[in-house]
């Protein structure tokens, strides 16, 4: 359960960060006229995260916040972006892979594939909690930035210009009364 718990940590930081994107980019583009754009450069962000990530950094956010590593399974070695984009592309077909973990009790198609396989980490328990807890406020801090820099977003779109005139005119036409 900890890969599944890993996985589940790295999609929650990879929306964190996609979602940040994208609002950032609403604010330099309205959201409603421009939604499909923005979705493309999003996936263009994220797409990337989740393949090569551990290719990259020598391992997932959810990776490293549990103590687990992916190594190649004949040398131990870091493994390459090119293995880790081989690993992760059948994350794609999640639904698939879930059962074959389920049933063979044995590595992801993606790992056999890639000729890699997920290890404990050689950390102490101490440092596996400073890990987790610093990734645990990082996550927190990341939400409060999506959720801020949302609500900014948010005011470059017609909704909510509509939303300010109602408002605006009602209390003024409350305020005659």
């Amino acid at each position: 359960f900890v890969r599944l718990f890993a996985f589940i940590f790295d999609i929650i930081f990879i929306s964190l960060i996609s979602g940040i994107v994208l609002s950032l980019l609403g604010l330099l583009f309205s959201i409603e006229e421009n939604q499909y754009m923005l979705l493309y450069i999003t996936l263009f962000f994220s797409l990337p995260l989740l393949l090569c990530m551990e290719g990259v950094f020598g391992n997932s956010f959810g990776k490293h916040m549990f103590g687990i590593q992916v190594i190649q399974k004949y040398t131990s070695e870091k493994i390459s972006i090119q293995e880790s984009i081989k690993k992760n592309l059948f994350k794609i077909i999640w639904p698939i892979e879930a059962v074959v973990v389920l049933f063979s009790k044995s590595q992801r198609l993606g790992d056999k594939w890639a000729k890699t396989q997920i290890v404990k980490s050689q950390i102490s328990k101490s440092k596996k909690i400073s890990i987790f807890s610093v990734s645990f406020i990082s996550i927190v801090f990341l939400y409060q930035f999506l959720f801020y820099s949302m609500g900014i977003a948010s005011k470059n779109t017609n909704i909510y210009k509509q939303s300010v005139q109602y408002v605006d005119i009602h209390y003024q036409a409350d305020e005659k009364n």
